[in-house]
This record gives C-alpha cells, sequence and structure tokens, in this order.
C-alpha cells in the first residue's frame, strides 16, 4: 500500500517517486479509513476488510455473495462501517452493469452484519455521506 509519491513531469512524461509503503497492509487495497485509532482498508484481492491496530493485522471476508466481490468503496456511519462492493470481473467491461453491493460492519461487535443489493450499477468507487 503506497501512502505517498512525488511526481514530476518531464515533457511529456510523468515521473513518479514512491516515498512512503506500508507493507502487509492488503493487497489490491482501496480507501484507507482512521477509525478510532485503527486504520482500515479494503483488501480487494482477499475480498476483505483489513484493521490494522499497533502492527496487527486483522482481516474480516465479505459476507457470501453469489459472485466473487471486490471491495472499492469505504465509509464511516456511527458505528457502522459501510463497504461498497461489485463484481470481481478480470475483464473491465464485465464489471459495469454487475451487482453493486454495501456490507455492513459493525465496529461494536467486529463483524459484518449484513449485506444489500443496491441494483445493477457495476463497482463503486467511492462513498460518501450525504
Amino acid at each position: 500500500f503506497i501512502l505517498s509519491m512525488r511526481t514530476r513531469v518531464r515533457g511529456r512524461k510523468l515521473e513518479m517517486e514512491q516515498i512512503e509503503r506500508l507493507d502487509a497492509v492488503g493487497r489490491q487495497c482501496h480507501s484507507l479509513l482512521n477509525a478510532g485509532g485503527k486504520l482500515l482498508t479494503l483488501s480487494g484481492s482477499e475480498q476483505a476488510l483489513a484493521v490494522i491496530s499497533e502492527g496487527n493485522r486483522v482481516v474480516h471476508n465479505l459476507p457470501p455473495w453469489p459472485e466473487e466481490l471486490f471491495p472499492r468503496g469505504l465509509l464511516r456511519v456511527g458505528n457502522k462501517i459501510i463497504v461498497g462492493a461489485g463484481i470481481a470481473k478480470d475483464v473491465r467491461s464485465q464489471r459495469h452493469g454487475s451487482d453493486t453491493v454495501l456490507a455492513i460492519f459493525c465496529l461494536d461487535k467486529q463483524r459484518f452484519v449484513g449485506i444489500q443489493k443496491l441494483g445493477e450499477f457495476g463497482n463503486t468507487c467511492a462513498m460518501l455521506e450525504i
């Protein structure tokens, strides 16, 4: 998981230099959230929410779904973490129009407590509480 990068443009080329990296956070990570001193991220290849606290990493797998899910959006609402996910497809065009779901993680219980289909809108990218 890369936390920061330095970039510069030379002519028509963008050059990037990695500044800071956290290993063992997750693979194919999306979103990053601080919840009560714990770092939360979505590990796409593990289909999981990863919770990192004081050097320990705990993985919470997404609830069962008929097809493999890929988590991409993360939002905190009170003591709940809302995880947005879509269907994991190797071909990007197959993701469009596939299931869009929200999985609900309870911080108090430290487990997923529900999952709900929103429709067939494809993978989420980010979520915003309005």
